[in-house]
């Protein structure tokens, strides 16, 4: 009997990497690009010949760097990513050693603001991640930026291991909130997202910042 060929999933790795200046204009020209088409066509109306199009590239230079549509979604959820990790790193040093009530502002405001410069792109990179399935990747941006939180709630909790945890929960929660909001929000007028995650990060860690003090 013969055996059905397994279908393979599409490749989300760059074909190559830019290592010239002029190669990495030409990357971030179709990145962007990309990010452009797929807000305003959808990602299963756009094409990589719109794309290449509009990146001002032929489409033979869009396949030197990226193999299908699903890759350029792959790169644009990794610089989310790193503008993600690159603003609660910013923001978090600033606040060492501050007060809870003040970090978790600050843990509010910054993952609003990596997320939010551009919500239409983001809300269709959350949609679409089951998609590209860079989990491992995302599972390693999770834990730096709980790790970055775990460095600004040190001095509140005093156990290594609860404090662990604490980093952990607060990333999830943090990250879960925002992405079901940026999703579904229209059905909630009004909604504020700040005031919404800082209470829910200051009612869970406030009780575990009063056992040190």
């Amino acid at each position: 009997m013969a055996t059905r060929p397994s279908k393979q999933r599409p490749s989300l790795r760059p074909r190559k990497e830019p290592v010239q200046k002029r190669s990495q204009v030409t990357v971030d020209a179709i990145v962007e690009a990309a990010a452009r088409v797929f807000v305003k066509e959808g990602y299963a109306n756009s094409t990589t010949n719109r794309i290449a199009e509009l990146a001002g590239v032929s489409v033979g230079s869009l396949y030197e760097y990226f193999p299908n549509k699903a890759s350029l979604l792959a790169a644009l959820v990794e610089r989310q990513t790193e503008i993600m990790a690159r603003v609660m790193r910013e923001r978090l040093a600033a606040v060492q050693g501050r007060p809870l009530k003040e970090i978790v502002a600050t843990i509010a405001r910054a993952v609003i603001e990596a997320h939010y410069q551009n919500v239409d792109l983001n809300r269709l990179l959350i949609a679409g991640m089951p998609r590209v399935a860079l989990w491992r990747r995302i599972e390693q941006v999770s834990f730096s930026l709980a790790e970055q939180i775990r460095g600004a709630l040190a001095h509140l909790i005093a156990d290594p291991v609860r404090l662990e945890h604490a980093a952990f929960t607060a990333e999830t929660v943090v990250e879960g909130l925002l992405q079901r909001t940026i999703l579904f929000a229209h059905r909630l007028p009004g909604y504020r997202l700040e005031e919404e995650m800082s209470g829910v990060l200051m009612g869970y860690l406030e009780p575990l910042a009063a056992v040190r003090a």
